[in-house]
Parts: C-alpha cells; structure tokens; sequence
C-alpha cells in the first residue's frame, strides 16, 4: 500500500514523523518558556529544522543550490545531488549543533543539561540513520535487494529515533503527568489493607 510505504514522500508514516517533529519542538519551547534556559531554545530550533527538512526536502533543494554553484560532478558513487545533500546535511549539523554546543557550555542549569544529556545518544541515532545510512542507501541505489533493505533500516532508524526523542521531551515538559502517577502510587502505599 504506498500511503504506508515509510520510503514515499507524503505517506501516513511521514506525516506521522512530521507531527513527532512538531511534538518535540513546541514541548521543548515550553521548557524554555518556563524555565529561560537558552539549552532548550536551542533543541527546539534543532526538532523545528528536522520537521521543516522532513516535510519541504530542505536538505534537497539547499543540495541542488550547491550543486548548481559549485558545478559538481558524481562522485564515490554518489551523485552529485547526492554530494549537495551530503553537504547541505554538513551545514546544517555545524550550525544546529554548533548552537547547541553553545548553548551547553554556557547553561548553568542541571536539569538541562541532564535532558540534552539524555536526548545525545538519540541525535547520534538519528544523524547515523538520517545521514550516514542514507548515503549509503544511495551508494547502493543499483543493487535492488539491498537498497531496498537499507531504505527500511534507513527510514525506520530515523523513525525510532525520532519516536524516542519526542518522547523524552515530552517526559520533561510535561512532569504533571509523572507527579500525579507518583501521587497516586504514594496515597495507594499509606492506605493500610483492611483487615
């Protein structure tokens, strides 16, 4: 069924990544709304360009604009679409990274430092699946059988690490949730049985 082919553009998993992306972003805002640490500003605007690549191909057109300035040529089998993309995907992670970075080593907050913590392991997941996999999807275009394959660990790759980013955000903007099951699970301990 290609609405569900998680390699088509437009499809229900796309649209599904898309609102992850959203979920992150406006969760991880919050965070900084509430609290004024620039570190979570600084993942927002990181979930936010992910939404906008996913859903207009930003990394595409930025590729095509470098490839059209730099006049290009294919290149470690690659093409050279593929080449702008791959430098389109360098740009991008110098300056996002490059912010948070910033943003890490000037925060004074714990607590968000210990989420940015946290969500790093996942950025490194969805930049190997996103960028590394990707590219070697593409290297791969003229097997059948094993493109095929690595576009699924491509893309599902990306999905996961998009699923358990959004996740994580939403777990610490949103700890009433958390506070009222713990509540709960305290009242529940103080009531002796009945005899």
């Amino acid at each position: 069924m290609p609405a569900f082919d998680i390699e088509r553009q437009g499809s229900v998993p796309e649209y599904f990544n898309y609102l992850k992306w959203a979920a992150a972003s406006l969760a991880a805002l919050w965070l900084f709304a509430r609290s004024r640490q620039t570190l979570y500003f600084a993942w927002s605007v990181l979930f936010l360009y992910c939404l906008v690549d996913d859903a207009e191909s930003l990394r595409m057109i930025i590729g095509a604009r470098i490839v059209g300035g730099m006049n290009w040529g294919p290149a470690f089998a690659l093409s050279a679409q593929e080449l702008g993309e791959l430098a389109a995907a360098g740009i991008a992670g110098v300056i996002l990274l490059g912010l948070l970075a910033l943003a890490f080593f000037r925060n004074t907050d714990e607590g968000a430092a210990a989420f940015s913590r946290t969500l790093l392991p996942w950025l490194a997941a969805l930049i190997f699946f996103g960028v590394f996999i990707d590219m070697v999807h593409a290297m791969a275009a003229r097997l059948p059988t094993p493109s095929f394959w690595l576009g699924v660990v491509e893309e599902s790759g990306e999905m996961i690490a998009a699923s358990v980013l959004t996740a994580i955000v939403a777990l610490y903007a949103f700890p009433a949730t958390r506070g009222a099951q713990l509540r709960t699970a305290e009242r529940l301990e103080a009531v002796e049985p009945a005899e």
